[in-house]
């Protein structure tokens, strides 16, 4: 079972590759080096709170969104299975934000 920061991380990578932005890009464009934003990326690190902020906005991404794509529906079953739906909801939303947002930026030629 992944940690909470390899979640977190993953979510980033999911989010960033789905927009078509690399890794270096955004790297740069949060004032990271590839190297950090990889460590993140695979869990090896866990982003400071204003880290993960500036990441949410250069991908142009709530923080929360973030949030939900990095929860681990299985896990919250397990502690509350009441949650399960409403959290399975939640991320499928967020899931559905990430292509509109894809669509958006294919439609203006990023």
């Amino acid at each position: 079972m992944k940690t909470e920061f390899e979640n977190l991380g993953f979510a980033i990578r999911e989010i960033r590759s789905a927009l078509g932005i690399s890794q270096t890009a955004l790297a740069e464009s949060v004032g990271l080096s590839k190297v950090s934003m990889s460590k993140i990326e695979t869990g090896k690190t866990t982003p400071r709170p204003e880290t993960l902020a500036t990441i949410a906005e250069e991908l142009d991404v709530p923080e929360t969104i973030i949030r939900l794509y990095a929860v681990d529906v299985k896990k919250a079953d397990e502690l509350n299975p009441e949650f399960t739906s409403i959290l399975t909801t939640a991320k499928a939303a967020a899931q559905r934000a990430i292509e509109v947002k894809k669509l958006a930026r294919l439609a203006q030629g990023q």
